[in-house]
């Protein structure tokens, strides 16, 4: 399903339809979330507008609620919990947001377009204490207050899967780590494998980014 060409709105699909859609949009990210990256499944996800249904524009034009490449696979984001914990889709609910997960720039709203500019390049992550940040203030406001990107719990979850790819490294390559060794596991984190990216890959492909420039 790439684009509704009937009188319909996203509101109108049946179960089915939303889990083929699910689906579909996991199978494209590699189970994990569009936002904080930690691993998602069909039962454990929540379709996100980008492009929220609420912006006047699909308002008016509720046919756009079924643009596929406004449509991205997000976590649960801690519903259920205290809303203090809440992160990715579930604390964004109908704020626009300057970034978008794909880099995506041919989506046909006028607010919210992504930058055309890779967010990879627009995001680092503080590899001491596994926050994210960007040196552009508005993306920089949207990862803390609209993502809420760096909660305790995420931090956490970054910092440990770092730890533990250091101590596999450690064991594995005792001493120094070579440059060919650090180019392969730079692959290994940047494909999926199963159809499935490794959970926080960002985080690790940033690491080996750092270290392949001091090699």
């Amino acid at each position: 399903m790439k684009q509704n060409k009937n009188n319909a709105n996203y509101k109108d699909l049946d179960k089915q339809t939303k889990e083929d859609l699910k689906k579909s949009l996991l199978k494209e990210q590699g189970y994990i979330c569009c936002y904080c990256m930690k691993p998602i499944s069909q039962d454990k996800m929540r379709i996100e507008h980008w492009t929220p249904q609420s912006d006047p524009l699909l308002v008016q034009n509720t046919q756009l609620t079924l643009e596929y490449s406004n449509l991205l696979a997000a976590c649960q984001g801690g519903e259920g919990g205290f809303k203090a914990q809440y992160h990715c889709d579930k604390s964004k609910e109908n704020d626009l947001i300057t970034i978008h997960p794909q880099d995506r720039i041919n989506l046909p709203f006028q607010q919210g377009k992504s930058s055309g500019i890779s967010c990879e390049k627009l995001v680092r992550f503080n590899l001491g204490n596994g926050k994210i940040s960007s040196d552009n203030k508005v993306i920089n406001q949207e990862l803390n207050e609209i993502l809420c990107l760096n909660n305790q719990n995420l931090k956490e979850a970054r910092i440990i899967v770092l730890k533990e790819f250091q101590e596999l490294l450690n064991k594995k390559y005792p001493g120094e780590w070579k440059k060919d060794t650090l180019e392969k596991w730079l692959e290994v984190y940047s494909s999926k494998s199963n159809g499935k990216y490794k959970p926080y890959c960002r985080v690790i492909i940033s690491f080996l980014e750092e270290r392949l420039k001091k090699t």
